[in-house]
């Protein structure tokens, strides 16, 4: 964790200090080397991270409480991004900006390092496998397949809505650029509203059944987004309207996901006889990467063929369709996975 972070903090930092003055091939390749850096540095810092959590606790509900706050802070962080980061590159400038938010992380970061304590090596029974054995007893394990597809058909929809939202705002609803924050910010105020909602109704109903209810409830919106503009309602208000419903129902998406691969990291020390928390987490973090870009070639495809221009957007609004839709078959799968509590 600590040498992912070193290399993400220098990262991020000499990425604005380019070696050649104007446009050069030589900043080309220095931007892609500081890319690979950075991203390399996030890999090797979040897979152990997020493989602490089940190590912390072996209580579920206090598992989920722990998602709660990472859910929480993850949502503060977003708000910080979309509102405060615009005015400091606007006052500050790319690097020093970048050096401000490093020393923000750096200040967050160094009480992590002295308060979570480890279990020493020889308390924890790693696995004594070689990594083509690990991967296929991962991805092996039905019952992390049946919450795996389901969530890598979250992100593909996640990312292919992230990636239209400007395009929907300013050509199909004709606002400005700005007024993409209708969408997020009425969307990041009603998940965090939500969160200790989500907490309480996970005990009592289960992680299982909150997670699904997520997931369908979430793809409502969506489809309703798609609308903006062909009725009679103010497009303003319509995606206000989308960006709170969204939020209601996107809370148990950001809090329950770390929280049931604990669980399921519990089933796979009863079958393998080892804690493997790490691989379930990067092999998640694999396969919903790969969403990502796929999202970003399906939009691509559809705004190309179907068209996103002022009277011919019908590509912008099958986004938000397909988008959608893809919730369905990721909430019958996910109806047979068995873990309930």
């Amino acid at each position: 964790i600590v040498l992912g972070f070193v290399l993400m903090a220098l990262s991020q930092v000499l990425i604005w200090l380019p070696p050649m003055r104007g446009e050069s091939l030589v900043n080309v390749a220095y931007a892609a080397a500081m890319l690979g850096i950075f991203w390399f540095g996030f890999t090797a810092a979040i897979a152990p991270y997020l493989a602490l959590l089940p190590e912390m606790t072996e209580d579920l509900g206090e598992r989920v409480k722990l998602s709660t706050f990472q859910a929480f802070f993850s949502q503060v962080s977003t708000v910080v991004n979309g509102v405060a980061v615009p005015v400091m590159i606007a006052a500050l400038g790319f690097f020093n900006t970048a050096l401000a938010l490093t020393s923000i992380a750096l200040a967050v970061f160094i009480p992590f390092l002295a308060v979570v304590k480890e279990k020493p090596p020889e308390e924890v029974k790693a696995a004594k496998l070689s990594l083509v054995e690990a991967v296929r007893i991962t991805f092996t394990n039905r019952v992390f397949l049946y919450y795996l597809i389901p969530t890598a058909l979250l992100v593909l929809t996640v990312n292919m809505v992230q990636m239209d939202i400007p395009y929907l705002v300013t050509v199909s609803a004709g606002l400005e650029k700005q007024h993409v924050s209708l969408f997020y910010l009425p969307l990041i105020v009603a998940s965090v509203l939500m969160l200790p909602i989500v907490k309480k109704a996970s005990g009592r109903y289960g992680k299982k059944k909150v997670y699904m209810w997520g997931m369908g409830l979430f793809g409502v919106p969506i489809v309703l987004l798609a609308t903006v503009g062909l009725t009679s309602l103010d497009p303003v208000v319509l995606i206000v309207i989308v960006g709170v419903l969204g939020g209601i129902a996107a809370a148990p998406l950001f809090v329950l996901p770390n929280a049931i691969i604990a669980d399921i990291t519990d089933i796979d020390e009863q079958m393998t006889g080892y804690r493997r928390e790490a691989m379930y987490f990067g092999a998640q973090g694999l396969v919903t990467k790969s969403m990502a870009g796929l999202a970003g070639v399906l939009n691509s495809a559809l705004l190309r063929y179907l068209g996103y221009a002022p009277g011919n957007d019908l590509g912008i609004r099958m986004v938000l369709v397909v988008a959608g839709l893809a919730l369905i078959p990721a909430v019958l799968i996910f109806r047979r996975y068995p873990v309930t509590k």
